[in-house]
């Protein structure tokens, strides 16, 4: 039994139920509906006996299509992963040609306004990991330490006021020292340098990936924010790229919340073959 992570070919469309292509302000809508389509393809160089490929979908959705090509013998269902995210799995049996898929999803999504609260406790949430690592420095730029909204607003205005967008670097996932030493990056760099600073001021803080409208880009990109664990069990979302606390537009589509960026499609399989 082999493990890899699938690199897989993703084709992204995105049609907005608004009377104009462009965006000129994310901040001011609050309703869009969209159709996402997710492609890719397995090419085997030799048997596969059988093959599981999970693909991350968005969270809130209307409805899903799903097509495979290449495998009569195919099935797909819905199920959740360790952090509760709700994920597609596709079963594929025994196959040497390319096998294709399209998923087609249909999502309906409002700005998100959350209620004030106590922020909460879950230790999960404050860990370090590879990429989100509270150094001294950074521990140092959180202080004084205050486990509050008001705290997490407050952070979420100095990483965009501190980091500086840079497109070069989309891709690259750079860590939280990464980032708050070279002071750029994109979604990725701000949402670790965040999630950094509020876990070493002791606020639960998950990472959420995603899609969103980007006025540097004019189109709808994937896209990394935060939220933060408050005492009533919900989460409320704060995105320093786009510095929005609280209230978060509708061009957000969650695909998943986890510890950190670590958010990728898994294929496990056995026999020969390559992705």
């Amino acid at each position: 039994m082999n493990k890899i992570i699938f690199a897989f070919v993703l084709s992204l469309l995105l049609i907005i139920s608004l009377s104009y292509a462009q965006i000129e302000n994310p901040k001011d809508v609050d309703y869009v509906k969209a159709r996402i389509i997710q492609s890719g393809s397995l090419i085997p160089d030799g048997p596969i006996k059988s093959a599981n490929l999970t693909i991350q979908i968005p969270q809130v959705r209307e409805s899903i299509d799903v097509e495979i090509y290449g495998d009569n013998q195919a099935t797909h269902k819905i199920i959740k992963d360790t952090f509760g995210n709700e994920i597609l799995l596709l079963e594929l049996s025994s196959f040497e040609d390319t096998v294709s898929y399209r998923i087609e999803t249909i999502v309906k999504s409002n700005a998100h306004f959350s209620e004030n609260g106590q922020v909460g406790y879950d230790e999960k949430y404050l860990q370090q990991t590879d990429s989100i690592i509270l150094s001294p420095e950074i521990t140092n730029a959180a202080y004084p330490f205050e486990k509050s909204l008001v705290k997490a607003a407050e952070l979420t205005k100095f990483v965009n006021d501190y980091m500086t967008y840079d497109l070069s670097l989309v891709g690259e996932r750079k860590s939280s020292v990464w980032a708050f030493e070279n002071k750029r990056g994109v979604c990725v760099e701000y949402a670790n340098l965040l999630t950094a600073l509020l876990r070493a001021t002791g606020i639960p803080t998950r990472y959420v990936n995603g899609y969103s409208y980007s006025v540097k880009e004019n189109k709808f990109v994937g896209h990394t924010w935060i939220e933060v664990l408050i005492d009533n069990g919900d989460w409320v979302p704060f995105d320093p790229t786009w510095l929005e606390g609280g209230y978060l537009d509708a061009t957000h589509i969650k695909t998943g919340a986890m510890l950190d960026n670590k958010q990728e499609n898994v294929l496990i399989y056995s026999g020969a073959g390559k992705n």
